[in-house]
This record gives C-alpha cells, structure tokens and sequence, in this order.
C-alpha cells in the first residue's frame, strides 16, 4: 500500500485533481456565468476539501520532512478550512465566494512559487516561465479580492479566467516536479 501511494505522490496526482477542479470551475464561470452560485459552492467546497485532505496523506506518506513538507502540509490545512468554510457556511460564503475562490488561487500560487524556486535550484530552465505566470495569476486572483463590480456576470466571467489559469498551471506543475526529482536524486546505478 506504501508503494502505491508513494507512486500517486511522486506523479503528483494533487495537482492534476486540482487543475481537473478548476478546470470544471472555470469553464463553467465563463460560459455560464449565471449558474447557481451555491452549486458552485458544494462543487468546490466539497473537491478542495477532499484535494486537500489526499494531498494531506500524500504528503504524511513521503518520508521527507523538511521545510517543504511543513509547507504542503500547512497549505493543505487551509485548504482543507477553505473548503469546508465553503460547504458549512454557504451563507456567508455566498456573499464571499470569489473572494474565498481568490483566495485560494493566490494560495496555490504559493506552492506553485515555491516548485519555480525550487526548479531554478535544480538547474532547470525556463523555470522562471513558471514563476512569473504564477506571479501574474496571483495578482490577478488578489485584485479580484477586492474589485467589486456592478455586473455580476463580468466578475464571474474574470473569475473563471483566473481559476482556469490557476488549473493550467497545476497541470504543468506535476512536470516541474518530476524533472527537480530527476536532476536532485541521486542515480539507482
């Protein structure tokens, strides 16, 4: 069983769920921009925080347990509260549910800026490709925290950009860190 969740971290199954999430989520805010908030609010409510809770066990599964390993987890706690704020207390999270969304893009952006360092570190290139599309995603999910505008549909519309640039990044972030495996773990042979 330790074998296989050690093969479903190092392929970086977390990201791929996620960027799947988001994916989802943003399409739907761009094409339908009128759906139901509060679906959008079980959807994900619920998937953040059941990503967050498999990427808490994948990570206790690693046997590493630096300062990137308190990180993830502490990353993934939040996320494990931001999705359950989502689910439980749908009231409130209605009026704030771009913020809390925003929120946690710039979260993930986070970890994504600490797998661009650490890409940099290893000698990659165009590692900084990652880190400034990551920058930039951050900036646009902050500002969304504090724009308000009139027009409901053109906030959900910018909103659904984001999330979906968020997941595009997720989806490249498994790469990145296969290959600092690749260049930082010592050979077999």
């Amino acid at each position: 069983m330790k074998k296989q969740l050690m093969a479903l971290k190092q392929f970086g199954w977390g990201y791929l769920m996620f960027a799947l999430l988001q994916f989802g989520a943003g399409v739907c805010l761009i094409l339908f921009p009128t759906v139901s908030i509060d679906g959008m609010c079980y959807a994900v409510g619920g998937l953040t925080a059941a990503v967050a809770v498999v990427e808490i066990v994948l990570t206790l599964a690693s046997k590493s347990r630096g300062a990137s390993f308190f990180g993830r987890i502490l990353l993934s706690v939040l996320g494990v509260l931001a999705g359950g704020y989502i689910l439980f207390f749908r009231e409130e999270a209605l009026e704030y549910f771009a913020v809390t969304v925003s929120f946690l893009v710039v979260l993930d952006c986070g970890a994504k800026l600490q797998t661009s360092v650490r890409a940099k570190a290893a000698g990659l290139g165009l590692w900084w490709v990652a880190m400034v599309a990551t920058v930039i995603v951050a900036l646009v999910a902050g500002a969304l925290m504090r724009y308000r505008t009139e027009d409901p549909v053109k906030y959900a519309i910018f909103l659904g950009v984001t999330v979906l640039a968020d997941g595009v990044l997720n989806l490249l972030s498994p790469f990145y860190l296969g290959a600092i495996r690749k260049k930082t773990e010592p050979s077999a042979g």
